[in-house]
């Protein structure tokens, strides 16, 4: 069927061709014989001819058709034609329905593909049309970007507030859900990595106490008082330990507690209006996010059809050393 379509539209383009008085007059010089054979029995008769074909459409869709009703491949019996409606309106014998013939072939190409009897994915000119339309594909999203990114950075030097909008528009509404993640993490640290190094944690605290101690010179001179100053000393390393490892030890209680979530809001409230009313910090973000913008815009522009092209040229010409080595050394 297919190559009956393929003959079918070559003999209808060629009809189409002849009309012209430029191709007839071409054709005419090439082969005069043919030219006025062609004129006088075949072009006169082209609906006759073409009604033959239209014959073997319809008998073969009426085949089909009941193929279909008989495995009930549809939930009607009427929808096959609709369904396949470029082939029911391909077999009107008028040139405007004419196209419809050429998206049947590409139909049943299709199918063949998918069927594995064709394999397109490695056809030359299927790889030509994949390279060079990824070619225009890129060329042309990469200026796009690229104007868009001029603009952001364009807003960004007329004085745009972005870093206060982000803190209103993106963080300011999920405080909530922040300070509930902060208090989670806080929680989780507490019990898995707090309580099961108390110990050590209290042992370290007394290290950095005794090292304040030995550090300050008044209470150095303390301990060299005679009879109570080493005993004076070692009391208060224990009891200033005791009380800073309390204190730590109820913050982590602290943020086990209900109470929690609502101070971890206030900060993050305090914290948010602060960076809103930064001037030089929001100076600082926009130079950021300016630098950021130019490394993206430096990236897009890397062709990498370019690049492709280069691999495979290098790939090429190492394949051609090793043929021409291989064929030296035979020789």
């Amino acid at each position: 069927m297919l190559m009956i379509i393929i003959i079918n539209l070559a003999i209808l383009g060629f009809d189409v061709l002849y009309d012209s008085q430029t191709m007839r007059k071409f054709i005419t010089n090439v082969a005069p014989n043919f030219s006025v054979h062609y004129g006088k029995e075949i072009h006169p008769d082209i609906l006759r001819i073409d009604l033959i074909f239209i014959g073997i459409y319809i008998t073969e869709l009426l085949i089909r058709w009941g193929i279909a009703i008989f495995r009930k491949t549809y939930h009607r019996w009427f929808f096959y034609p609709f369904v396949h409606w470029y082939d029911t309106l391909g077999c009107i014998p008028i040139a405007g329905f004419h196209g419809l013939r050429l998206l049947r072939v590409f139909v049943i190409l299709k199918r063949l593909h998918r069927m594995g009897w064709l394999n397109w994915n490695q056809n030359f000119i299927y790889l030509t049309i994949k390279k060079y339309s990824a070619i225009l594909t890129e060329e042309v999203s990469d200026r796009v970007v690229c104007h868009i990114l001029n603009n952001m950075q364009h807003e960004l030097r007329q004085g745009t507030p972005i870093f206060n909008t982000i803190i209103k528009e993106a963080i300011a509404p999920q405080t909530d859900v922040l300070s509930i993640w902060i208090v989670n993490r806080l929680r989780d640290w507490a019990t898995h990595s707090f309580d099961p190094r108390k110990d050590k944690v209290r042992e370290q605290i007394r290290n950095y106490v005794q090292e304040a101690i030995l550090r300050n010179v008044e209470l150095q001179r303390m301990t060299k008082t005679p009879g109570v100053g080493h005993w004076a000393r070692e009391k208060l390393e224990v009891v200033v330990a005791d009380m800073v490892f309390d204190v730590g030890e109820q913050m982590m209680n602290f943020f086990r507690s209900e109470h929690s979530p609502e101070a971890i809001r206030e900060i993050q409230h305090v914290v948010i209006q602060s960076l809103s009313n930064h001037t030089e910090l929001n100076s600082v973000i926009e130079d950021i996010l300016y630098s950021s913008l130019e490394i993206i815009k430096q990236q897009v522009r890397i062709q990498q059809w370019k690049l492709a092209e280069q691999g495979e040229r290098q790939s090429y010409d190492q394949s051609f050393s090793e043929i021409r080595m291989t064929s030296a050394s035979l020789d």
